[in-house]
């Protein structure tokens, strides 16, 4: 493979997380989650055995900066949804289990699950709209970064 396809591959596959890390299901999310960690695992790798000062390391160099920079955004855009979402999601499930808590109930395994899906299903409209809207930036300054890095490699 040559450095060229190597660092088209390293931004497929950063594109891929990106587009994965934004998809509203949990699976498709924690497959986002091993791509990410492979694809910053791999550019450090593909640096290292990389000439310092060359463009092949420089493009090496943007692509991680660009990595912990979304994935900040992303980090913060996560948990401004999940006060969104506390702010202005339906407790009615979490306040009637507490309240049966409160008076002395023991909940079983089954009662926790009944109630996750009670709450995903009571805010899940409120989930995805929040999960867009707070994930925008990060998506959207990836998706910048990534036309500008692989414009200037086209350039050279």
């Amino acid at each position: 493979m040559t450095d060229r396809q190597k660092i088209y591959a390293a931004y497929i596959m950063f594109c891929l997380a990106v587009i994965t890390s934004i998809t509203p299901h949990m699976i498709v999310q924690n497959i986002s989650m091993i791509l990410s960690v492979a694809v910053i695992i791999s550019l450090y790798i593909l640096r290292s055995a990389t000439a310092l000062n060359t463009a092949v390391y420089a493009n090496y160099s943007d692509l991680i900066r660009t990595f912990w920079i979304w994935s900040m955004l992303y980090a913060v855009g996560v948990m401004g949804a999940g006060i969104l979402i506390f702010l202005y999601g339906d407790m009615s499930a979490l306040n009637n289990w507490a309240q049966s808590i409160a008076e002395g109930a023991i909940p079983t395994e089954n009662d926790v699950r009944q109630l996750t899906v009670s709450y995903i299903d009571n805010n899940y409209p409120l989930i995805v709209k929040s999960m867009t809207v707070c994930l925008c930036p990060a998506t959207g300054f990836a998706a910048y970064k990534l036309y500008r890095l692989l414009t200037k490699i086209y350039a050279r």
